[in-house]
């Protein structure tokens, strides 16, 4: 079996979802054979399972063990690239994390057939198990970065990295997950083979599930649970199922359901049967809080399903294409613009008094006036919208480029810029720069509760100064202060919400050039991985300043170096930033004016 996915590898391997499928699937093999060589003290040349890893240039970091059986149940392997091919770099993981299923060997069958009743009952996350794995994986996370950490496991073992990758989605770092055999116990419904008897049922239980929402949640869960899967909703696990298998064939009927009322135009009742099971809704009504939230419900996912003839349950299946069908993706239907417009009816159902509008309602409904503002277009000059921590020298940086103090710039604990602020100056050269200074993209100390609908008001701040485009993030450090897991995780969010272009148009800066004891490129070798993810991401676009200098040969020449990378971003992409998020969201802030306009 080994052999035939290395043949594969003819092939630039990474790019290809065949491969990533079958090489992740031996991964998760391979701690299967790791927990029997463990049990049978199999070590060194008499050890089986090396091969299902180092075959595909995989190395084992670590493995995980069960405290009550002292079994293996997980491993973390590094990928050790040999290839130059920059796509395959970048599409290929550096960590694997994989987690085995139930085993039916005598030594650890007990432990793990408990930890699949605890799943029917919805309590796998209290078990110390799966509370190990997702301590490992959090810890992964924070060691090594979030980006290419890659999630795996089969049957019992894909749950447990179900719970690791929702825990993390709520932190809004979504992992790279295969899932093969994911248990979700449902009603057979792939054995209906007429579409309109099976869609009947589909109505039916999608009514029954709306019935019984209305009539056993209160607003305040209804809106919980919308919120968690608005939160989730990026994060989509490739699962690899099978109609004829009991245990996981329940998502194929699930995604289905909603596709079908989809179709039919009832995308909000789709939406909501989605988020809730009868079972879940019944046990959470007589006071069981742990079913608030179901393990195996999820908004999105990319599904491939086999059609093999022999177990529909064993892991093997996946490993050949013989009779795997080509996946196929559920979105959850829940984009920014439509977070925003929520946002705002939120805020305008907490209203207590209609004629003294709240402060969050004040300073959300002033950053949509902003649309009445003159903005800077791409026929006067190139754009740059900056961005970082608050502290890194937004604003002196701004000051630098100009030349002079055009935004407001000094040492505080808090944020100097209050909001967008516009700047524009012509340079030596002739060239019109446009300069977007941010109060808090990343100061969610002033989010309140509400960190989505603050980011979102901030998004369309900067979009609407600069309507007609950006030709250039530039995302603001200072040399003085640590690049931090959780600002890589706040860059990644920016990136859902700007669009998967957005890291094409970035560039690091860093601010406090007069501080630094060694060379800048040693200086950046040795920052944390975080940074070093980021800088791949944007291509290695950086540079750093020198704010404080009285130069101005200098400070001209760092402007210079900047305008450098703007002509490249420019070269590469042809066209300022400007995707169909962008302008649906710009077209958007007067409808979404008038709805904090209307009376409550």
């Amino acid at each position: 079996m080994i052999s035939n996915i290395q043949d594969f590898r003819a092939y630039p391997p990474w790019i290809d979802e065949r491969y990533r499928r079958s090489v992740i699937a031996s991964l998760v093999k391979g701690v299967y054979v790791l927990k029997d060589d463990h049990l049978r003290h199999r070590k060194g040349k008499n050890a089986l399972a090396p091969p299902w890893w180092e075959s595909f240039g995989f190395n084992l970091l670590e493995t995980y063990k069960d405290k009550c059986d002292w079994s293996i149940f997980g491993a973390a392997y590094e990928y050790i690239a040999t290839s130059n091919n920059y796509h395959d770099f970048k599409t290929a993981p550096r960590y694997v994390i994989a987690f085995r299923g139930t085993s039916i060997k005598q030594d650890t069958v007990l432990r793990d057939m408990i930890l699949n009743i605890e799943i029917l009952v919805n309590k796998l996350h209290r078990r110390s198990r799966p509370k190990k794995a997702i301590q490992a994986v959090k810890k992964m996370v924070s060691e090594k970065g979030a980006d290419h950490i890659w999630l795996a496991g089969h049957s019992l073992g894909a749950a447990i990295a179900m719970l690791a990758g929702k825990s993390l989605a709520k932190e809004r770092i979504f992992l790279e997950s295969y899932l093969y055999n994911p248990p979700f116990i449902a009603a057979p419904m792939e054995y209906i083979r007429s579409t309109m008897v099976k869609n009947g049922i589909f109505v039916s239980r999608s009514l029954i599930t709306l019935c019984l929402a209305a009539m056993l949640q209160d607003d305040q869960e209804r809106k919980r649970s919308e919120n968690l899967f608005t939160t989730l909703s990026p994060w989509v696990p490739n699962l690899f199922l099978h109609p004829d298998d009991t245990i996981c064939s329940g998502y194929i009927s699930y995604f289905e359901q909603r596709e079908m009322l989809e179709s039919f135009g009832l995308e909000n009742i789709g939406r909501l049967v989605t988020r809730h099971s009868w079972q879940g809704l019944f046990m959470n009504a007589i006071g069981e809080k742990y079913w608030s939230e179901e393990l195996p419900l999820i908004p999105s996912a990319n599904v491939t399903t086999s059609s093999c003839d022999f177990d529909p349950h064993r892991l093997s299946q996946w490993f050949k294409d013989d009779s795997v069908l080509d996946p196929k993706l559920y979105q959850y239907k829940a984009d920014e613009v439509a977070n925003l417009i929520e946002g705002a009816n939120f805020l305008i159902e907490n209203q207590k008094e209609p004629t003294a509008p709240s402060r969050d309602m004040q300073n959300f409904v002033s950053g949509m006036e902003r649309a009445n503002l003159p903005v800077a277009t791409s026929g006067e000059g190139k754009t740059l919208v900056l961005f970082g921590r608050v502290g890194n020298g937004k604003s002196a940086l701004g000051n630098s480029i100009f030349g002079k103090k055009e935004f407001v710039s000094k040492i505080s604990a808090s944020a100097v810029t209050t909001t967008c602020k516009l700047g524009t100056t012509r340079l030596d050269d002739g060239q019109v720069v446009n300069v977007i200074d941010t109060p808090g993209l990343f100061d969610l100390s002033r989010a309140s509760d509400r960190p989505e609908l603050y980011l979102a008001n901030e998004v369309v701040n900067c979009m609407t100064l600069a309507k007609d485009g950006i030709h250039g993030f530039i995302l603001v450090c200072s040399v003085k202060t640590q690049f931090s897991i959780k600002e890589e995780g706040f860059i990644h969010r920016l990136g859902k919400m700007f669009g998967e272009k957005f890291f094409d148009y970035m560039v690091v800066v860093f601010t406090g050039g007069d501080q630094l004891d060694t060379t800048f490129n040693e200086y950046i070798s040795t920052c944390s991985s975080s940074l070093q993810t980021v800088l791949q991401l944007c291509k290695n676009r950086v540079l750093v300043f020198d704010n404080r200098t009285k130069d101005e040969v200098q400070r001209k020449n760092q402007v210079q170096q900047l305008m450098k990378f703007i002509e490249k971003i420019r070269d590469e992409n042809r066209q300022p930033y400007k995707t169909e998020v962008f302008e649906c969201t710009f077209s958007d802030t007067r409808v979404a004016l008038q709805l904090y306009s209307r009376p409550t």
